[in-house]
């Protein structure tokens, strides 16, 4: 609109020349001398300080003033229709108001707090060194959103530590960060539910980028990791586990550690027919006829039992 409101002051300048001429040479036809005498007629729009046009440039100028009203009003609605450039907003980190570290390590407990301080400077951070302590810890503090969790924990054996945790707070990520970084182990780790697998040998910047990206509901594994070819006869037991409840799980690792039923209810603080109906109901789901068999069958979670003959000495 820059060089049609040039071209058009530059005619309207024009025009209002040619009006003032008009009109005063209308005003002082008939005389012989010029400027003109004062008419009694009223006088044109530039000529004489008047106020209204007259004379034979008046069409002009009115079409004139008309053609420039309506070309503004157009550039006005262009400017107004033209479409806004919508302004992406900065994505918002997810930031965990509390992290567990399941770990029996202090040094690479000390190494894990200080990349979790550093990724999410206002996350708390707390700590258990057994899987009982982590469901205290879990059972009181409600501000705990992720869990890491070391599989190689006392008081447990293979994979019932992650299986129990799984089933008492199923809403709750938790995330393995474990030495074994056999792909037979983190694909059991994964049948039992587990947010992601976290080498203990990664670097403390990729740590970071995973914690985040857990945060953000990715799931993350070791670069490079390929689930085997074959299927472990773990994995089918891992399911069946998966059916029982946090209870019965307990259940289940009391009976491998050799506790009758009245040492079961007592540690658990339940009578000795729950837990005999709570054993039953472990033989039932577990498709074996007696407390021997469940133990013998639980037993292919260990990991000496899904490495089998072919891990490495």
């Amino acid at each position: 609109m820059i060089a049609p409101a040039i071209g058009g002051a530059w005619s309207f300048a024009y025009l209002r020349r040619s009006a003032a001429g008009a009109d005063c040479a209308e005003a002082g036809r008939g005389q012989g001398s010029y400027p003109p005498r004062v008419s009694r007629r009223r006088p044109g729009p530039w000529c004489c300080n008047s106020k209204y046009p007259s004379g034979a440039a008046r069409p002009v100028v009115w079409a004139f003033l008309a053609n420039l009203t309506a070309a503004l009003r157009v550039s006005s609605a262009d400017v107004e229709n033209e479409p806004q450039q919508p302004h992406s907003a900065p994505e918002e980190q997810v930031v965990p108001s509390g992290i567990l570290i399941v770990d029996d390590h202090p040094l690479f407990i000390e190494a894990l707090e200080q990349v979790i301080q550093a990724t999410f400077p206002n996350a708390a951070v707390f700590k258990a060194s057994s899987i009982e302590m982590a469901r205290g810890v879990l059972d009181k503090e409600n501000r705990v959103e992720l869990v890491l969790l070391d599989l190689s924990m006392p008081g447990t054996r293979g994979l019932e530590g992650v299986i129990e945790l799984r089933k008492r707070y199923p809403k709750l990520p938790i995330v393995i960060v474990s030495a074994l970084e056999d792909p037979r182990i983190i694909s059991e780790v994964m049948q039992c539910g587990a947010a992601g697998f976290i080498s203990k040998s990664t670097r403390g910047g990729d740590l970071s980028r995973a914690l985040k990206d857990v945060m953000e509901g990715s799931v993350v594994l070791p670069r490079g990791y390929q689930p085997p070819a074959e299927v472990s006869p773990s994995s089918d037991l891992a399911a069946r586990i998966a059916t029982l409840t946090p209870q019965q799980v307990r259940v289940l690792q009391m009976l491998r550690q050799g506790l009758l039923n009245k040492q079961i209810a007592f540690e658990l603080d339940v009578g000795e027919t729950t837990i005999k109906a709570h054993v039953s109901e472990i033989l039932r789901k577990l498709k074996v006829n007696s407390r021997t068999q469940a133990v013998i069958e639980a037993a292919k979670i260990d990991f000496d039992s899904i490495l089998g003959p072919s891990r490495d000495n």
